[in-house]
């Protein structure tokens, strides 16, 4: 089977080497296997013509860690060339194996369209609202829909590879790429996810946010969170389900678990600091942090 790696400038050189070494370790496990090398492997560069009868084409992601990076990096990196070759492959039935800020670059092509997704947790919300006919699936690692993979940040692009490689010779080889790289089988972004990364694009839930951190002792209610962010209580609740997939409910539960987590980390009792973030007694605190644990896991 026929394997190239687009390499352009802005992307990732972890992502690039990732690309290589997972298919080449798929080469070897096949060896090791006693079965024939699967994966004839090369680079595509600007320039470079698409291989006739392409298998699979990785496209590393670019690491972009804001929309204004990501903006930049598109207009450099969505240039006539990589286009061209992206919809080449799509067109040629290829399968796509991109990550990251590449998936957006893979979105253009209209390729997602209708199908599911993902990209980096923090990039998710922008994902979304730019390409509104795909089902972008935040808090996952890897989606898998039709011939496309897509994945989360640079490092996720591991996960990326070894789906495509599964899908291409079998779930034997890639359990034995996962073991000779020491590949956990992940499946969620969520232990990942920072609250604040998610809103600071959105100063009104900011705002939010550093009411309810300023206010946890006291006790008080949605309204007065959206009042004092200078919100309506429903449009509130669409820019946090918009922004970080979050009720209005879960944002300020989660913002009381963070700081009881960081007091409790710090040497503080359970009791204290369920006093000082504002919950009944330690017991409730408890449950909450079990139920954050459970969410975490996915």
């Amino acid at each position: 089977m026929k394997a190239a790696v687009l390499e352009l400038a802005d992307m990732r050189a972890t992502g690039i080497a990732i690309s290589h070494d997972m298919l080449e370790s798929a080469n070897r496990a096949s060896e090791a296997l006693g079965r024939a090398r699967p994966f004839d492997i090369t680079a595509l560069r600007p320039g470079d013509r698409l291989p006739d009868g392409l298998d699979l084409l990785a496209v590393p992601g670019m690491g972009c860690t804001s929309v204004g990076e990501l903006d930049d990096t598109l207009a450099r990196a969505a240039d006539p060339w990589s286009m061209r070759i992206l919809s080449e492959a799509v067109d040629s039935r290829a399968r796509v194996a991109a990550s990251c800020s590449s998936v957006f670059l893979l979105g253009q092509t209209g390729a997602l369209d209708g199908g599911r997704a993902t990209t980096s947790w923090f990039l998710a919300a922008e994902l979304q609202a730019r390409y509104p006919a795909i089902t972008v699936e935040s808090d996952k690692i890897m989606v898998r829909h039709g011939r496309n993979i897509t994945g989360g940040a640079s490092l996720a692009h591991a996960d990326v590879m070894l789906a495509a490689i599964e899908m291409l010779t079998g779930p034997d080889v890639a359990d034995l790429c996962a073991r000779y790289q020491l590949i956990d089988r992940r499946t969620s972004q969520r232990p990942y996810m920072m609250l604040t990364v998610l809103i600071a694009e959105d100063p009104d839930l900011v705002n939010a946010h550093d009411w309810i951190v300023h206010n946890l002792r006291r006790p008080f209610t949605i309204a007065d969170v959206a009042d004092a962010a200078g919100l309506h209580s429903r449009t509130l609740a669409r820019r946090l389900r918009r922004a970080a997939g979050l009720s209005p409910q879960a944002f300020v539960q989660y913002i009381r678990t963070d700081a009881a987590l960081t007091l409790i980390r710090s040497g503080t009792t359970v009791e204290a600091a369920a006093h000082r973030v504002g919950y009944a007694d330690a017991s409730t605190l408890r449950r909450a942090i079990r139920r954050r644990e459970a969410d975490r896991a996915g």
